[in-house]
């Protein structure tokens, strides 16, 4: 499955990216598909070799988020040192034993970065809150995700791919409705239609190409493209509003076209523990 999953992400960002040259002469979005062919290139490899190979992907990927954020909150070089080491360590140690109530529960609480006011968010005691609830639980529930089953990180990939790429392609070039004008002004009803049009051809790829979800209930697929139109919609939101609290654009620089990783990844590690729990007591079936 791994090798259809390349080939389909190949594919979808090479036309995207010739897609953005003929019809949006958009650099930006040829930048984005560059880059995430250089990722594909790097995460698809780690994912066939799978175990610690894969494990040391995500602990290399958790550090440069660690030092995003610390960045973002201006934390002290020690501290980031710190944080990393301890993160590296729950990620290649904790992360088998570690409940998934107590990840799903964390990430909750960071939600409630929505009832927050943009001072409160950029207070440094919030970057460590956020972090530990937020990042880190969402990285060990992406291992332990892994480890139950690849074929479920696929489906996450591929689905949050799709509608990110769908909305954005679309949302930049005809998106008139912004839904939330001062949290995320790129936002638009008609980039989210997109999005959901791109999480239905996802789903169709998964029944076809990469036959994933061949077998499954339609159910099954209502549920599961509903689930990530909300978390990938409600993760882009979370990590928007900490930015425009720390009066930033993006938390790195070193992912040409996207910012840094918590840019890129940040409806990932959002979703990630609400999803292996639903996969863990079988209200979803990959």
């Amino acid at each position: 499955m791994i090798i259809e999953f390349y080939f389909t992400v190949f594919v979808f960002v090479t036309v995207t990216i010739i897609l953005s040259f003929l019809i949006n002469k958009d650099l930006i979005l040829a930048k984005r598909g560059f880059t995430l062919l250089i990722l594909l290139h790097i995460i698809a490899p780690c994912m066939y070799l799978g175990g610690s190979v894969f494990i040391l992907l995500v602990s290399i990927l958790l550090i440069i988020a660690t030092i995003e954020i610390g960045t973002a909150y201006s934390w002290p070089g020690s501290i980031k040192t710190i944080v990393s080491i301890i993160s590296v360590i729950s990620l290649s140690l904790v992360y088998s034993h570690m409940s998934i109530y107590w990840m799903v529960l964390s990430v909750c609480i960071s939600s409630i970065t929505f009832f927050f006011t943009y001072n409160q968010i950029a207070s440094t005691l919030f970057g460590y809150v956020f972090y530990l609830g937020g990042v880190l639980p969402g990285a060990i529930a992406f291992t332990k995700l892994f480890n139950i089953n690849v074929n479920s990180i696929i489906v996450l990939i591929l689905l949050l791919q799709f509608y990110d790429a769908f909305g954005i392609i679309v949302g930049r070039k005809f998106g008139r409705t912004k839904l939330f004008p001062k949290l995320s002004p790129g936002k638009s009803l008609e980039g989210v239609m997109a999005g959901v049009l791109g999480i239905v051809i996802a789903i169709g790829i998964l029944h076809s190409f990469i036959p994933i979800l061949r077998g499954t209930s339609l159910r099954n697929d209502l549920f599961l493209g509903v689930f990530f139109v909300i978390s990938g919609t409600l993760g882009d939101l979370a990590y928007s509003k900490i930015k425009r609290s720390r009066k930033i654009k993006d938390f790195g620089t070193i992912l040409s076209g996207h910012g840094g990783i918590l840019d890129r990844f940040d409806s990932v590690l959002y979703s990630t523990p609400f999803y292996l729990i639903l996969i863990e007591k079988k209200w979803l079936i990959i």
